[in-house]
């Protein structure tokens, strides 16, 4: 059986380099935590974090990128199980998971 636990946070942090797509001297918020278990036991802790800057969906046009880190929107690690249990469908332009160690 997989775990998840979730925590609402108000963090904004700003990124000096581009790293994975993250625009350097743009601030990010972060908007909640999950940690989830894997049914093998592997463990991940993951930032949902929102880009306040980015305002479309599917990519923008001016030049914004994605954030192509681990955990990105597109990322083949993503179970369906973990998807429901941190709310994946429910993200808005913007947002994006990612992990702790990578924030």
């Amino acid at each position: 059986a997989s775990q998840a636990s979730c925590a609402s946070l108000g963090v904004t942090a700003a990124c000096f380099n581009e790293f994975q797509g993250l625009q350097p001297g743009q601030g990010v918020i972060v908007k909640s935590f999950i940690k989830y278990t894997y049914p093998d036991g592997t463990t991940v802790r993951l930032l949902k974090v929102k880009n306040p800057w980015k305002r479309c969906a599917d990519g923008c046009k001016d030049g914004q990128k994605e954030y192509t880190g681990r955990y990105n929107n597109k990322d083949r690690a993503w179970t369906e199980a973990l998807k429901q249990q941190a709310g994946f469908e429910k993200l808005r332009a913007g947002e994006f998971f990612m992990l702790v160690e990578d924030f």
